[in-house]
């Protein structure tokens, strides 16, 4: 009796076993990548028409997240500058504080999710924002939408931030998959799978991007580094112990790539190797990018904190307290030497 229970139970086990490797083939090799190619889901120009889409599209639509909305950026001209002679995007000190709206879209986020959602990324060829909403939208610089693509199967949609170059824009979504997309036709020129979901920002570095990402059941995250021209993996680095919202900052006098989890640990890792240097437990989630200057990361936790830290030994310099609840990152006025 005792030997058919074993058995039944190993059979159950196989079973099991099989069933999760098929819902999550990473789980037999957690860093193993799959290259896939997707078509661009484009659409013609113009659809946005006096603020407003001239024709809906059959984006997914979803009810996880509703609320949260990001709409339009102001673009100053030269006759709203205290120096008309100069203009404001060449003085930022002369920008007005009496902004005007000049134009804006409709809403690119749907939902209630409080986690922080994709902020613009601006160039001379226009503006490219990605919504919880799955789209990732180039508008030009009047606000007009030159093209949208879809990021299939991320119900929680695009939260990060697109990183540019002179003819591609990169940006990862909430299934997982990092994209680079052709800037002036909206084609996806590759896309590589890394693991569940993608809810932080890419930083290129000549040849190569270093993103976060991270399982969607199981507490773990994990940085990447992938090579800019196939999406190619370079490296990945061990296990977080905890799904990572965090962008990195790289230190490339050390070497080094400084990125925090949800877990509160602050992470250094190698730039050639992905190696583990050290590890620093601040004591709440690190949501934020870590700014770096002179040797030292800032970073804010949800502990309300702001904390330096040594990027050569790990230790920690100073930590003062901040008011309510922080999850974005600091950034430096260099005139004044002040982090805010």
């Amino acid at each position: 009796m005792k030997h058919i229970s074993s058995f039944l139970f190993l059979g159950w086990l196989l079973i099991v076993s099989f069933s999760l490797v098929q819902i999550r083939p990473h789980l037999l090799n957690p860093f193993a990548r799959e290259q896939i190619v997707l078509p661009p889901w484009t659409s013609p120009r113009p659809l946005l028409k006096a603020g407003v889409f001239g024709r809906e599209l059959s984006a997914p639509s979803f009810t996880y997240r509703e609320g949260a909305t990001r709409e339009g950026v102001h673009r100053c001209d030269q006759s709203e500058t205290v120096d008309s002679s100069v203009p404001c995007t060449a003085n930022p000190s002369h920008v007005p504080l009496d902004l005007k709206i000049a134009w804006r879209t409709p809403p690119l986020n749907v939902g209630i999710h409080g986690a922080s959602k994709s902020s613009p990324a601006v160039d001379a060829s226009g503006i490219y924002v990605g919504g919880d909403n799955g789209w990732f939208y180039h508008f030009d610089l009047e606000g007009r939408l030159v093209w949208q693509i879809h990021a299939d199967h991320a119900s929680r949609g695009i939260h990060g931030t697109a990183v540019l170059d002179a003819d591609h824009a990169y940006i990862g979504a909430y299934n997982g998959r990092f994209y680079c997309i052709d800037k002036k036709s909206g084609a996806v020129v590759w896309v590589t799978q890394l693991v569940d979901a993608i809810g932080s920002s890419a930083v290129i570095d000549g040849e190569y991007i270093y993103v976060s990402s991270e399982r969607a059941k199981i507490l773990d995250g994990y940085l990447f580094k992938l090579k800019r021209a196939t999406g190619a993996l370079a490296w990945s680095t061990m296990n977080f112990g905890e799904q990572v919202h965090s962008s990195p900052a790289l230190d490339f006098k050390r070497g080094s790539a400084i990125v925090g989890a949800n877990n509160g640990f602050l992470f250094s890792f190698s730039l050639s190797t992905g190696t583990l240097l050290w590890r620093q437990d601040l004591g709440g989630a690190i949501k934020g990018t870590p700014l770096i200057k002179d040797g030292v990361a800032y970073v804010t936790t949800r502990k309300s904190e702001l904390v330096a830290v040594a990027i050569k030994t790990g230790m920690i310099e100073w930590r003062i307290p901040l008011q309510g609840l922080v999850q974005s990152s600091p950034t430096l006025e260099p005139a004044a030497n002040v982090l805010v």
